[in-house]
């Protein structure tokens, strides 16, 4: 059953909170046999009644003998308490001190603190304590500065402030003993954060120094900083430096300042200081104190950007101009600036060379950045502007600039292009031509007039140009000058020609391009022919000469084989295989290349002496990179013996009737061969080439050249084709050992001068005699004449 089911009770909850109970029984066996069962014969019921009254247990930390201190010295009583009683219980905590001067309710001595309580007096109402709670109280006791030695009497007692008013439920008494001895306190109305001050400013901390002891004592003040180059002086309140010691009767005081400079090199943070009162004099019965404080350095950012040159006057030529610009961190932590530029024109072109400086040191750090100034080709005459600008990458409100003015004089300036040949030169070609670009780079419309610088070994002319002066090229603007040039037999290696412009408007202004050719062989070719020099016997025999040509480039070439006959087409006709003219070798591959000889039973007779020594080139011309190889073919020819006459006084004249025979039977050779050579050529056995003639044409021309020829040519040793004395009789030859034989009439016949062979030599196919009979014809139908 539970206290509720009391029919008895007029409020259950007054008792035991209205909480239930439980009634256990316990049976023990008697080890005896069954019985009938349990039977109550009575019950009786107790019960207790809560009251209102409590009883506080105080559980305190005070000394048994009592407290003792100096003057501002702290007692502090720590006491746990407890409500006995069954309901909450509202105490009032009320203190006082014998010494009634330390109650002043303007500076009372004692404080009370209790939890969850905003009232500290020296009579406090505590929160309500629920029954069989404890509650933390806190009671202070503080000697006053400059207390007299003496011994009183520190009470603290509870009281019930229900409206029961049971009275004081405890009481405490102490004895407190006020000690002898030196005492100062330092105290200011600022925080612990005294304030801000920048570097190499100054700030004013207020502070109160008071003698606290119950001695008369004399103070020394000293001001210690966490940062070395700070300073602290002590002043009054007006303003005046004070002199030390500073001698105050016992419980005396006075307000005083702290003038605290920061160094002009401060550093951004927190920095501490210490004002510490001293007592030299005090000897051992002496309580100092320190004064602790911070004050904060903010961080300062200034910077300053410097330069030898502010102005600058130029030509508009492309020659770049450079301004050393020097930045110069002046604040107090490292930084980093960016740079960017202003300029009154953008076709000046300027630019920085860099976007952001590194980290500059604090107060010290320096970097240096470029200005560059290209001055461009063709900017107009006139003032520019440049502002160089670095901004703090932090606080874009911190920057400086510098400004660099650009005066563009009117300018002469001229560009020649350097050209690449392309290609190798064999000596002794036609000319050729090549174009360079002469540009104005000046300001200003101008002319240029034009000079070369010719290498040994070439020929070169300007063509096109006005006594060797462009016509005016506006400014930016270019024309193309042509330069025909060529090279002298001989040559060899590269060759540089340097072309030259000089201003007109100004003579000290010119500019040069150049072109490198390489003329001969460089070594990326090479002819090889190691047999000793072909000699020619007999006109009737098949002559020819075999080299190798080897290709020592990294790369596979493609490679055209030309002759140069020279003097040598005046004694025989030579000529490259057709299949030998053009091919491709592969790196380090060599081929074979055959030239065919051929030559006139004719020459071979009247050669001046026995023998005759000529030269003829052969090149191989690369098309893949610029280089030529050649190599001089020496070959030598022999005289063909003829028939000399055993009359010495008849010689002369045999001889003539002998050449002459040798002519008549020459004529109806070719005549014949004529015929042979028409036929041979339908049916395209023979490769010569005749230069396009005609079937009709080319027998048209021997009738006509060889038919009115009376007497042959001479071949000298000099290979020009000459006339003998045209016979205008002819005596009678006595025989030997027959009838005399009457000779056929000579009739006179004009002599066929042969025309210049052409510079490649004879065309294929063709001997000297036929060059000189058909040669102009080739000529004029060729359009070479």
């Amino acid at each position: 059953m539970t206290w509720a089911q009391n029919p008895s009770l007029s409020n259950p909850d007054l008792f035991l909170g209205g909480n239930s109970f439980f009634l256990g029984m316990l049976f023990n066996s008697d080890s005896g046999g069954a019985s009938e069962g349990f039977h109550v014969d009575d019950w009786i019921q107790f019960g207790v009644t809560k009251v209102s009254d409590y009883t506080l247990e105080l559980d305190c930390d005070n000394p048994a003998g009592g407290y003792s201190g100096p003057p501002l010295g702290i007692m502090q009583l720590k006491c746990d308490l407890t409500n006995n009683g069954y309901s909450t219980a509202l105490v009032s905590i009320e203190t006082n001190v014998t010494n009634m001067s330390w109650m002043s309710p303007q500076m009372p001595m004692i404080r009370i603190d209790v939890a969850d309580s905003n009232d500290h007096d020296f009579n406090v109402l505590m929160p309500a304590i629920p029954g069989g709670a404890t509650r933390e109280v806190y009671v202070n006791l503080s000697i006053p500065a400059g207390a007299d030695v003496q011994q009183v009497i520190w009470e603290v007692w509870f009281t019930d402030a229900s409206s029961s008013s049971t009275g004081e439920k405890g009481r405490l008494t102490m004895d407190v003993a006020v000690s002898e001895q030196f005492g100062v306190s330092l105290t200011s109305t600022v925080s612990l954060n005294a304030g801000t001050v920048a570097p190499g400013e100054s700030v004013v901390v207020p502070f109160r120094l008071q003698n606290s002891g119950n001695k008369d004592a004399a103070f020394n003040l000293a001001t210690t900083f966490s940062e070395d180059g700070w300073l602290g002086l002590i002043e009054n309140e007006t303003g005046v430096s004070q002199s030390q010691p500073i001698t105050f009767n016992r419980g005396e005081s006075g307000d005083f300042m702290l003038n605290i400079t920061a160094p002009s090199d401060a550093s951004p943070g927190v920095v501490s200081f210490n004002l510490r009162a001293t007592c030299g004099s005090c000897g051992a019965l002496f309580g100092n104190d320190v004064l602790v404080r911070n004050l904060e350095v903010p961080i300062f950012r200034q910077l300053s950007l410097e330069s030898d040159i502010f102005t600058i006057d130029g030509a508009a030529n492309g020659v770049a101009q450079k301004v050393y610009i020097t930045i110069l961190n002046q604040g107090n932590d490292d930084e980093i600036y960016n740079y960017s530029i202003i300029q009154s024109n953008w076709l000046l072109g300027a630019e920085i060379t860099a976007a952001q400086s590194p980290v500059l040191d604090a107060w010290d750090g320096e970097s240096t950045i470029i200005l560059n100034l290209p001055m461009p080709i063709g900017l107009k005459p006139g003032l520019y502007s440049v502002r160089v600008i670095a901004t703090n990458s932090i606080d874009n409100s911190i920057k400086q600039e510098i400004t660099v003015t650009v005066d563009i004089l009117d300018t002469a300036a001229v560009w020649v292009s350097n050209e690449d040949a392309e290609q190798s030169y064999i000596p002794g070609d036609p000319a050729q031509t090549m174009a360079f670009e002469v540009r104005n780079d000046g300001n200003n419309p101008d002319r240029f007039k034009m000079s070369l610088d010719i290498p040994d070994g070439m020929t070169a002319e300007f063509t096109g140009l006005m006594d060797g002066v462009t016509s005016e090229i506006e400014t930016g603007a270019s024309v193309n000058v042509s330069v025909r040039f060529s090279f002298i037999e001989g040559t060899d290696g590269e060759r540089t020609l340097g072309v030259i412009a000089t201003s007109v408007s100004d003579q000290n202004v010119s500019a040069r391009g150049e072109s490198i050719y390489s003329v001969g062989s460089l070594g990326w070719l090479r002819i090889i022919y190691n047999q000793p020099p072909l000699q020619i016997l007999d006109s009737e025999e098949d002559y020819t000469i075999t080299v190798s040509v080897r290709n020592q480039y990294t790369d596979s070439q493609s490679v055209a084989m030309e002759l140069d006959n020279g003097e040598s087409g005046s004694w025989f006709q030579a000529r490259i295989q057709n299949s030998d003219r053009g091919f491709v070798l592969a790196a380090g591959e060599e081929r074979s290349v055959t030239i065919v000889f051929e030559i006139s039973e004719t020459t071979l007779l009247n050669l001046d002496s026995d023998t005759l020594s000529t030269n003829l080139t052969l090149w191989a011309r690369s098309e893949t990179v610029s280089d030529a190889a050649k190599y001089n073919l020496q070959v030598i020819l022999t005289k063909t013996n003829s028939n000399v006459g055993t009359d010495v006084n008849g010689e002369s004249s045999a001889f003539d009737f002998q050449n002459i025979l040798i002519w008549i039977v020459f004529i109806v050779i070719m005549g014949v061969g004529g015929v042979f050579l028409k036929n041979q050529i339908f049916v395209g056995e023979e490769e010569d080439d005749y230069g396009g003639w005609g079937e009709a044409g080319y027998e048209e021309s021997l009738q006509s050249t060889y038919g009115s020829v009376a007497s042959a040519p001479t071949v000298t040793s000099q290979g020009v084709f000459s006339a003998p004395d045209i016979v205008k009789e002819v005596p009678s030859v006595a025989p030997v050992a027959a009838a005399p034989v009457a000779p056929a009439p000579v009739s006179e016949v004009p002599v066929v001068q042969a025309p210049p062979v052409p510079a490649e030599g004879l065309p294929d196919g063709w001997s000297m005699e036929q060059w000189g009979a058909y040669g102009q014809m080739w000529l004029e139908q060729n359009g070479r004449a």
